[in-house]
């Protein structure tokens, strides 16, 4: 059966993931201290419903359904982000073991010198890393730091 309420449903769909999209492109408001990480990123189903229905014009009935689809997606996305959260905690802590039990093993094989020097690099790179690190799609990707030295050029590749 092909009624108009059916067309309807679909509709609201793409245009409540069209909203989301639009928002998750919209400039981000400063939260306050208090706040909580994820708080400016938390969908409101309620008030995408109201926009929704203004902008849609949707029956009472259209709306109640559609609140509650969107109040499904919500906690949907919400219990998706706590669940990437615990893993991006779980591999820094395993990132931060690895580095730490590889640090142990060159502080036995390094003379207290050389072990000096190398935290010292370590030290550097990881100030340097924090210059690059900025807007862009990930980590290092953003604007090199103005008085930051000029990478050369890797050389060709041997044929």
């Amino acid at each position: 059966m092909n009624t108009p309420g059916n067309k309807a449903l679909p509709l609201a769909l793409l245009l409540a993931l069209a909203g989301a999209a639009q928002a998750a492109d919209a400039p981000v408001p400063a939260q306050p201290a208090s706040a909580p990480p994820m708080a400016t990123r938390q969908m409101d189903p309620a008030a995408m419903t109201e926009r929704m229905s203004a902008h849609l014009g949707l029956s009472p009935e259209q709306t109640t359904r559609v609140e509650q689809i969107n109040q499904r997606f919500a906690t949907r996305l919400e219990e998706h982000r706590k669940q990437a959260e615990a893993m991006r905690a779980a591999h820094q802590e395993a990132m931060s073991k690895i580095a730490a039990e590889r640090d142990a093993e060159l502080k036995q094989v390094l003379t207290p010198e050389q072990y000096s020097k190398h935290a010292a690099q370590q030290q550097l790179m990881r100030e340097r890393r924090g210059e690059h690190r900025g807007p862009g799609p990930g980590p290092g990707m953003g604007p090199r730091a103005p008085d930051a030295p000029a990478q050369p050029s890797p050389p060709p590749p041997a044929e």
